[in-house]
């Protein structure tokens, strides 16, 4: 296991062991979270995706020169081991709906239409699921959310985000112009929602947890708000 001696005040993944991750999609978000999760010491992530890296991936993306050509699953299962030790699970496949997934998901597919579909087939109301954390990229501006997908107003509140945010405002990761800044910007404010949800569950604060954060780097803006507070 990676030394946890730096963070493990802050998160300690000894009180999170039994509880399993799947990383959906391992894009511009998905490949740099998967490898900050292993970095708090989570062993054992689960990664689906079904596309292979190329050129274009390596200024956005956490693969290098010689994972061109090579499943992203895989490219990404060698990066976590030669960083931190820890072993992926690996699906090289898309995530659709049938498959069984675990308590913590982060859904960073490359288009809200699929975000959509994966939410309403395995997601929502799914009582295995304990948090859905999901993150949307622009240019320079993006988005996350962290949820409960079994509390009834915030999962009616997410959805609506999923049909009406217009694509020239907030892309997902599917935008053809990317920076890799932005989307280490969007998957720290992930990593932290996900960090401060385990603490709230460990009844170590009382955090009152944002579902969503928005933010901008051109000039620098953010704001959040929670589905739940009037």
């Amino acid at each position: 296991m990676i030394n946890i001696a730096r963070h493990h005040t802050v998160f300690d993944p000894r009180t999170f062991a039994g509880n399993r991750v799947d990383v959906i999609g391992v894009g511009a978000l998905g490949s740099r979270l998967t490898l900050e999760l292993a970095r708090l010491g989570i062993d054992g992530i689960h990664v689906w995706d079904p596309d292979t890296v190329s050129d274009v991936n390596l200024g956005n993306q956490a693969f290098a020169k010689q994972d061109v050509g090579v499943k992203k699953v895989h490219a990404l299962a060698r990066l976590v081991k030669e960083h931190t030790g820890a072993a992926l699970v690996t699906h090289e496949e898309a995530c659709q709906g049938e498959q069984e997934l675990g308590e913590v998901i982060f859904l960073m597919t490359d288009s809200l239409a699929s975000r959509r579909e994966v939410f309403q087939a395995a997601i929502r109301f799914n009582l295995t699921t304990k948090r859905l954390i999901e993150a949307r990229l622009g240019i320079d501006q993006g988005r996350a959310y962290s949820l409960d997908p079994n509390q009834g107003t915030e999962v009616e509140a997410y959805a609506r985000t999923l049909n009406g945010v217009a694509k020239a405002a907030v892309n997902s990761c599917g935008s053809p112009i990317s920076v890799g800044a932005t989307a280490g910007t969007a998957v720290s404010i992930a990593t932290w929602m996900f960090i401060r949800w385990w603490a709230r569950e460990q009844d170590k604060t009382t955090d009152e947890l944002e579902n969503e954060v928005i933010f901008a780097l051109r000039p620098v803006m953010v704001t959040s708000r929670s589905f739940t507070r009037a």
